[in-house]
């Protein structure tokens, strides 16, 4: 699975391994989008310098609104599933963005019209 990541110094696209180097509340998370079939999943580290909000934020894309609620749900199946405590979720209603708060991290689950709207990449990079 490619994914590209992004921090204020470089920006580069490399291969996840998934390896204990990682922690595992991150390989939950991209094991999850990588079984939802998530598009153009970009890691965007570092925001704390930028934001106390999170860390770090990942931002996916489904091709339709039901593939954006699939995405959503099976990601929030797996984080109860391995007991990682969701602060917020918001955006179930519309669909087009699914927000997920779990702490130190932001998952950002778009339609691909939304995401070129709000162009999250760019505002935090």
């Amino acid at each position: 699975m490619s994914v590209t990541t992004k921090t204020k110094e470089h920006i580069k696209s490399e291969n996840i391994q998934y390896n204990e180097d990682l922690s595992s509340c991150f390989m939950t998370v991209m094991e999850s989008l990588k079984e939802s079939k998530a598009e153009d999943i970009c890691h965007i580290e570092n925001t704390s310098e930028r934001s106390l909000i999170c860390d770090n934020m990942i931002i996916v894309s489904g091709r339709s609104i039901k593939h954006v609620s699939s995405i959503a749900d099976n990601l929030l199946s797996c984080l109860k599933k391995k007991k990682i405590n969701v602060i917020g979720i918001d955006g179930f209603l519309a669909s087009n963005w699914i927000l997920i708060d779990i702490g130190s991290m932001m998952i950002h689950v778009f339609q691909p019209e939304a995401r070129k709207l709000y162009n999250l990449e760019a505002i935090w990079t």
